[in-house]
């Protein structure tokens, strides 16, 4: 096919999604539960990310969900209990 492309490179920084640093979604996910973490506290947990699956405990990456959607681990073992 003359002029079809081969491929297509897109700028996901921003164009698809947005990609946070790990300092500042854990200190935005905290701030979403009225909790405030000191600077130490959000290093720590920054340090812990990955631990699990270092260990072998899969991880379920969840997809967002609309405003006003039940979330927690009710939702959780739904999704869980129909895969």
């Amino acid at each position: 096919m003359p002029g079809a492309f081969r491929a297509v490179l897109f700028d996901w920084r921003g164009t698809l999604f947005h990609d946070e640093d790990d300092a500042a979604w854990i200190r935005a996910s905290a701030a979403s539960i009225g909790q405030t973490l000191t600077t130490q506290e959000v290093s720590a947990r920054v340090e812990m990310l990955g631990g699990a699956a270092s260990v072998g405990i899969a991880t379920l990456i969840l997809p967002p969900v609309p405003n006003h959607t039940p979330r927690g681990l009710d939702i959780v073992l739904q999704l869980l209990s129909s895969a």
